[in-house]
């Protein structure tokens, strides 16, 4: 799943379209992998019905763990502070979508429909390590607890 925003559209089908958009034929060949996994897992039959065999081998469909790890690598991208290079992209891309030739990025952002959620990012505070701690540590030098 690394990397997966730079080689997956998730499929989404247009109002007026008659034919998905995205990495349909990707999708196909990855459910193909995992029917063959699940089968091998739950060692069912080969005419078991596919959602049985996700649910029985504890998998979600491909489909959806693929839109998973999309949302999850989009937000992190879209939370990156505004030093990090790729902040300015993301910010371009979330504010002027093209009209037609959609980037990975622009059809995910389409897709998950996030493009225009309001996301914060939060920036971590850490301690300075020459610092003293916050906190007392104190090590027993008995094995009797002292509670």
């Amino acid at each position: 799943m690394y990397g997966i925003n730079t080689w997956y559209a998730p499929p989404q089908k247009a109002i007026s379209a008659t034919k998905n958009a995205g990495s349909v034929g990707a999708l196909r060949v990855l459910q193909k992998i995992q029917r063959i996994a699940t089968l091998v897992i739950t060692g069912a039959l080969h005419t078991t019905p596919t959602d049985l065999l996700d649910a029985h081998a504890g998998l979600l469909p491909i489909e959806l763990t693929l839109s998973k790890a999309c949302h999850r690598t989009t937000v992190r991208i879209l939370t990156l502070p505004n030093t990090h290079p790729l902040h300015r992209i993301i910010s371009i891309a979330r504010c002027r979508p093209p009209k037609k030739h959609l980037a990975l990025v622009n059809h995910t952002l389409a897709t998950l429909k996030i493009g225009n959620a309001v996301i914060e990012t939060i920036t971590p505070i850490t301690d300075n390590p020459p610092q003293q701690s916050h906190f007392k540590v104190e090590i027993s030098t008995t094995s009797e607890w002292h509670g």
